[in-house]
């Protein structure tokens, strides 16, 4: 072989060699890249709780079933994703008065009929917050909290405990409730609530 016929085959030697590399380097940049959609199952749900203004102990404590949602997941980071609780499963617990359920679905608060759903979409997730949107009865608002959240293969985990003013979505009777003066004194309900979220969501 010619010292051209080496040089020759040097040069073809190393354009493989690169073309190789390429196309790994690609590869693990697809991998790495790679979008996981995690469903959340129907029979997850949040906890409520709520109590009167002058209450120190929470008055109510039940639960609210998801109807669906969906998480997804990039590098082991949760990018977006949606949460849809049905209201209209509050009527399932035993232990809440029959009145209390009456009224909460009335058109005075949450208002089945026209709105059978409370739904939050997630914008992103850092520094161990949640950043997203809430949308109770037509009206949406930022809300963001502190999220605990376990990513496996199979499964997303998210636990966190919220405190949530309800006013911030004018709800009419509360509203009524909490725009009389002292309001300390008032005797209806207090207008924040808290919720506890453990929920799972799978591939």
């Amino acid at each position: 072989m010619n010292r051209l016929s080496l040089v020759t085959y040097a040069v073809i030697l190393f354009s493989m060699s690169c073309n190789n590399l390429e196309n790994e380097v690609v590869n693990n940049s697809n991998e790495n890249s790679a979008i996981n959609k995690y469903k959340i199952a129907s029979d997850e749900y949040i906890i409520w709780k709520a109590r009167h203004m002058r209450d120190t102990v929470d008055d109510y404590v039940s639960k609210l079933y998801i109807k669906n949602g969906e998480i997804i997941v990039s590098n082991n980071i949760i990018k977006s994703g949606f949460l849809s609780v049905d209201v209209g499963t509050m009527k399932l617990d035993k232990e809440l008065p029959k009145n209390l359920i009456k009224h909460l679905i009335s058109p005075g608060y949450f208002n089945l009929n026209a709105y059978p759903t409370i739904k939050y979409d997630i914008n992103r997730v850092s520094n161990d917050s949640c950043f997203g949107e809430l949308n109770v009865i037509g009206i949406k608002k930022k809300i963001n909290f502190p999220l605990q959240v376990d990513i496996f293969d199979d499964h997303v985990r998210a636990r966190s405990t919220i405190k949530l003013d309800m006013l911030k979505f004018k709800l009419p009777d509360l509203v009524k409730t909490h725009s009389k003066q002292n309001r300390e004194e008032v005797k209806g309900p207090n207008n924040f609530i808290y919720i506890d979220v453990d929920i799972k969501a799978f591939k």
